[in-house]
């Protein structure tokens, strides 16, 4: 019977994405406060961050207002559909001047690099919204 060790270490989640998942990024605590998607990985101008599969909401997508996905899904401009991405894509934090950008298609969320991005480095995202929107969800 192995002995389970007592590793007190913190662990490097940057090395555990890199060797272990093979993902170019990762959650962990923000600098904006709560959790945020950094990167694992170098990125340049243009490359493509993940690719996240997305499920097109359609029946009763206004209801999502009244429930804590509001913040986390994207809205579509044709049909009042919400956008709910799976992966990372609805964890990224908004900053007025972002360092990537999302792409919304009806089975998918493209994120790409609008920068340069170092690893371990947070990404951040435009959400589009204006001020009062911003402020009613607490987003700096």
């Amino acid at each position: 019977m192995k002995k389970k060790k007592d590793n007190k270490k913190e662990i490097n989640k940057i090395s555990i994405a890199r060797k272990f998942y093979n993902i170019k990024v990762f959650v962990g605590p923000s600098v904006v406060g709560g959790r945020g998607v950094y990167a694992a990985v170098n990125f340049e101008k243009g490359d493509i961050i993940e690719v996240a599969p997305a499920i097109r909401i359609t029946r009763n997508a206004d209801l999502l207002q009244h429930t804590n996905l509001e913040y986390y899904v994207f809205a579509t401009e044709d049909d009042g559909a919400q956008i709910l991405a799976l992966g990372y894509a609805s964890m990224y934090n908004h900053k007025q001047i972002p360092n990537a950008e999302f792409h919304v298609l009806d089975d998918m969320v493209i994120i790409t690099a609008k920068k340069d991005i170092n690893g371990s480095e947070e990404i951040f995202v435009n959400y589009g919204w204006d001020d009062d929107t911003l402020e009613a969800a607490g987003v700096r």
